[in-house]
């Protein structure tokens, strides 16, 4: 009987030394394992947190292209950037009539898995005050030269004119939104606003009449307002048959990728059109303020929204 009780007993121990050597030699497999597997892993999640990067970078930049009024980009580079996440810093600017002044800027965020763009700080604050109300940029806090659409009749706070207003400033350069009474071609806006009148055209609101019409009278809708930065200088016809060649590609692209009605409606509307017959609904520009005492009661200007507004200086000079 102790026999047997031994013979048991000795069995029981040369079995737990088996499951001990068979635990420690999985664990080794795994440590093994996962130490030549590692590398793996980091290029793995290195190079789809990269291609989120770039795909980050691209969206940035188209967003860019379509719904930029008066904005440029500085620099576009990797903020915070590790294995599986990191960040993309936009750096923009507007230009015043020469006048560089800061706008906001983008911390967009990506991982390995997806990335996004930081539409907080693309859609303006709103200030409602007991005897106003304006749209802002919320971190420079400066004024946002507002639109006013010919196919909305209602707004919030009416329909603003701010022209009378911005001809007593003295020694000023200013950004102000021209909205019109209804679209006009590229080339009728050159008519109504010559190169005489010396105020810079450089961003154009294409038209588009929403299927759904948002409720401005309620507030701003924070709706993207769709449109073609063109500089000035280079508004010639090969020049701007590339911007609107390059936006309505842009618009293509994010509208496959995105349901955006309004881009879907702009492309069915205007897609393979010459720039001589697609319409506009307004345009900004920027000048020394005394010149936009000519635009003051055009019956073509429905509103008129000044926006940054910088005082001139003796050593900067202005493009008019």
């Amino acid at each position: 009987m102790n026999l047997d009780k031994k013979k048991v007993g000795s069995v029981s121990q040369a079995l737990k030394r088996a499951k001990r050597k068979q635990l420690v030699k999985t664990i080794l497999i795994s440590l093994v394992v996962f130490i030549l597997a590692l590398p793996v892993i980091y290029k793995t999640a290195n190079y789809f947190a990269r291609r989120q990067s770039d795909y980050l970078n691209e969206t940035l930049f188209d967003q860019q292209v379509l719904s930029a009024p008066n904005i440029q980009i500085d620099s576009q580079t990797l903020g915070q950037s590790g294995m599986t996440s990191g960040t993309v810093i936009t750096n923009r600017s507007k230009n015043i009539n020469g006048y560089i002044v800061p706008w906001s800027t983008l911390t967009s965020r990506y991982t390995w898995l997806n990335s996004s763009i930081n539409y907080n700080e693309l859609v303006p604050g709103f200030y409602l005050g007991e005897r106003d109300s304006y749209e802002y940029d919320k971190q420079t806090k400066q004024k946002v030269a507002s639109f006013y659409s010919p196919y909305i009749k209602n707004y919030y706070d009416g329909v603003k004119n701010d022209l009378k207003s911005v001809t007593q400033l003295d020694n000023h350069v200013v950004e102000v939104a021209i909205s019109f009474d209804k679209a006009y071609t590229y080339q009728e806006i050159q008519d109504l606003i010559p190169s005489s009148m010396k105020l810079n055209k450089v961003w154009y609101w294409l038209d588009i009449k929403p299927e759904d019409q948002p409720k401005e009278e309620l507030g701003p809708a924070g709706m993207p307002k769709y449109g073609i930065n063109i500089e000035e200088k280079y508004q010639t016809s090969k020049f701007i048959e590339e911007d609107f060649a390059e936006f309505f590609k842009v618009a293509k692209k994010i509208s496959n990728k995105q349901e955006q009605s309004e881009l879907k409606q702009l492309l069915k509307n205007n897609e393979g059109k010459s720039y001589k017959e697609v319409k506009m609904m307004g345009v900004m520009l920027t000048g020394r303020s005394e010149n936009f005492e000519k635009l003051i009661d055009k019956e073509w200007v429905r509103g008129a929204s000044a926006g940054v507004t910088v005082e001139r200086l003796p050593y900067v000079q202005s493009f008019k």
